[in-house]
């Protein structure tokens, strides 16, 4: 056998922390009080696109069925602009990371499987074969009932339904209105008469066909219609012999069934203007019903979980916050104190415990204004391309996995939402890549899906966008953390992802600063020149240090962050030997599926990046280059990176003190002497005399 190539995607992870920062300054922050180490201002920047670039505006449907995009314009002047809230967003994301913030916001989803696959689909086999099918109820006095009844099969093409492979056949509602109308029925109870062509004892074997009511063996039913994922499927369903009896479904239950289904009907309706891009679900059809039919499973309590379909999707055991738990023992959970990210951008406290009390919530201190374009570069016409989105459901690539080390599934079966400890893979980001790589990628067997395309209409790379940052009263930790964040820490080989296209290497930008309109734009509260922004960035570094220490430094989530910001680490080898095993593109549906399922040894994963960027600090670096530390209780800013060996031989590293190079030896900085205390061994008992 051939052995499969790696999952691949145009998006990876930021391994979470296992620490998150929390200012202890926090109580200081004030819009109207001054920060003694504060300042306020404006910082103005230059953005530079490196691949072409849109932020969605106007959508026009073209009368093939594509849709075109173009770029966002100002009402003043139909100039293109980058908005103020998209730059706030990609900073702060970035800031949130950098500074080992909290990881949210994060939606309380309960994702739900529906896998066959050896490796992941175990347990969902297994619950299969215990379904069976029933009435779901409410009223007042008893809740949620479930009254069991019998169901068999039924030819769908026998109840007038042809082409099966017909989008339209794809969600049930269809398929129960159309059989209404010719029938003239009420489309939530449509009732027929059939007698058995295939008997057996298995309701799935059991197939039954249409009759007249006065055929001896007639026997009256319900139609259930369940959804067609493709012309494959030819049998739907029929529920008779009701039983009378009814099963209570728990509140936790039912909960659970509304987290799957009424967060899809969410999903197909993503802006919420109640148009579902997939046309009506069935949840949404069904709800109002006197009576739904559903399968549902059993287990010593009652009932375990309900579906509207024999093979429903079955909820998974832990939410994802419950799962976000097991990333940071609890570190990630909301705390009275904010992160630095929420002390700088604000937040809504939506988790304060009382109603209209909005004492936990933050107003920020900063504010992007739109960058307007410079210029006059002309949007240009892509080729048509389809902007998947990519679904957190697919636990082979959003949960943690063990590695084999190529690729393959490193342990019997996937970690899935079913296993209560598993560890969600962390931030999602779209990594940046070489230029010349950026293209629109047409999905294999989807180019006659035209009503799913796209025609954007991109601004070339090379075109550049004017912005302002206004700050108010931020701490020198706080204004060096934008600052590191704006810029990677000042690393010009890094770059951004904004807008629409960012699957396709669109939208990679820079930021382009410069220290003088810094120093003329920004004032610091207590009269003193303003820092350059390496220094302030060295501020914010030397903070991180303090705090997270190694796990800052030379963390995971550090380097995996400037990895997938640095074009260079992400350049796919063959080999797999660094870079990424497998290029940044989605795979065609065929592969996306074999990858996930087959033979158990040949089950893939999404891997992470290997190759740091060449800018990474070496292994044994203690301190960077530009971090401030404490020399006789003054700052001094490091010129180069202080080392294990440094400190070992107490070789003196050069620095910046008062604004002038010096040298100092690494026993004289206070940093290095805190490394150096160990804790005192207790004292040994003395005997009594």
């Amino acid at each position: 056998m051939k052995r499969r190539d790696p999952i691949h995607a145009p998006y990876n992870f930021v391994p979470l922390p296992d620490r998150v920062c929390l200012p202890d300054w926090h109580d200081a922050v004030s819009q109207d009080v001054p920060l003694a180490d504060g300042f306020s201002g404006v910082v103005n920047f230059t953005l530079l696109a490196l691949t072409p670039l849109i932020v969605g505006g106007e959508r026009t449907k073209q009368d093939d069925g594509i849709t075109v995009v173009d770029f966002v314009r100002a009402p003043e002047g139909e100039r293109e602009y980058l908005p103020g809230s998209t730059l706030k967003g990609m900073v702060r994301a970035v800031v949130e990371i950098a500074s080992f913030g909290r990881f949210h916001p994060v939606a309380n989803r309960r994702f739900a499987i529906r896998d066959l696959t050896p490796a992941g689909g175990k347990e969902y086999r297994d619950f299969v074969r215990r379904v069976n099918a029933g009435w779901l109820r409410y009223d007042a006095a008893d809740g949620w009932t479930i009254e069991r009844c019998k169901y068999a099969r039924i030819a769908t093409s026998s109840l007038g339904i042809t082409n099966l492979g017909d989008e339209k056949w794809k969600q049930a509602p269809s398929k129960h209105r159309d059989v209404a109308k010719r029938w003239k029925q009420d489309e939530h109870a449509l009732t027929a008469w059939v007698r058995d062509k295939t008997a057996s004892t298995d309701p799935d074997r059991h197939v039954v066909e249409l009759c007249d009511e006065d055929d001896p063996n007639a026997r009256e039913v319900t139609i259930v219609l369940t959804g067609q994922p493709s012309g494959s499927k030819k049998l739907d369903f029929v529920f008779y012999d009701d039983s009378g009896k009814r099963v209570p479904v728990r509140t936790e239950i039912m909960e659970k069934f509304r987290d799957v289904h009424e967060d899809r009907d969410k999903a197909s309706d993503p802006v919420g203007r109640g148009v579902f891009q997939d046309n009506e679900s069935s949840w949404e059809f069904w709800r109002g019903a006197h009576r739904i039919p559903v399968f549902y499973v059993t287990d010593g309590s009652g009932v375990a979980a309900l579906g509207l379909a024999r093979m429903f999707r079955y909820p998974g055991r832990a939410t994802v916050h419950e799962l976000r738990r097991n990333s940071g023992q609890r570190a990630h959970e909301r705390r009275a104190r904010p992160d630095l990210a929420e002390l700088i951008f604000g937040r809504i406290d939506e988790e304060a415990p009382a109603a209209g009390d909005r004492s936990g919530a933050l107003r920020g201190r900063v504010a992007f204004g739109h960058a307007m374009k410079i210029g006059n570069a002309e949007a240009e016409r892509q080729p048509p391309g389809i902007l998947s989105q990519p679904k957190a459901s697919f636990y082979p690539a959003y949960l943690e996995q063990a590695d084999a080390g190529d690729g393959r599934l490193g342990s019997v079966a996937y970690a899935t939402y079913m296993n209560s400890d598993a560890r969600l893979r962390g931030w999602k980001r779209y990594p940046v890549r070489q230029p010349d790589t950026a293209k629109v990628q047409m999905l294999e067997g989807l180019e006659d899906k035209v009503s799913q395309q796209s025609i954007l209409r991109t601004l070339p790379a090379g075109t550049r966008f004017r912005g302002r940052l206004r700050v108010h009263n931020l701490h020198r930790i706080e204004l060096g953390a934008l600052l590191w964040a704006m810029t990677f820490g000042g690393r010009e080989s890094c770059a951004h992802a904004v807008g629409m296209g960012k699957p396709f290497g669109f939208g990679q930008i820079r930021f382009e600063l410069d220290d003088r309109a810094l120093a003329s734009g920004l004032r610091a509260n207590d009269g003193r020149a303003v820092p350059s922004s390496a220094e302030l960035r060295a501020a914010f570094e030397a903070y991180m240090v303090r705090e997270a220490g190694p796990r800052w430094q030379g963390g995971e989530t550090i380097a995996m962050l400037l990895r997938m910001a640095t074009p260079g680490a992400t350049k796919a080898h063959p080999d797999g030997a660094h870079g990424l095993a497998g290029p940044l593109t989605y795979m065609p549906l065929d592969a996306f599926r074999a990858r996930r399922g087959g033979d158990e040894n040949e089950a893939m994963i999404l891997r992470a990046y290997k190759k740091p960027p060449e800018n990474m600090p070496a292994p044994g670096t203690r301190f960077r280059n530009g971090t401030a530390v404490t020399v006789s209780g003054d700052e001094a800013v490091l010129q180069q990176d202080l080392t294990d060996e440094h400190i070992a031989q107490d070789r003196p590293v050069e620095v910046t003190f008062f604004g002038k190079p010096a040298k100092v030896v690494p026993s004289a900085i206070a940093e290095v002497q805190k490394l150096r205390r160990k804790p005192q061994p207790p004292a040994p008992n003395r005997p009594r005399p």
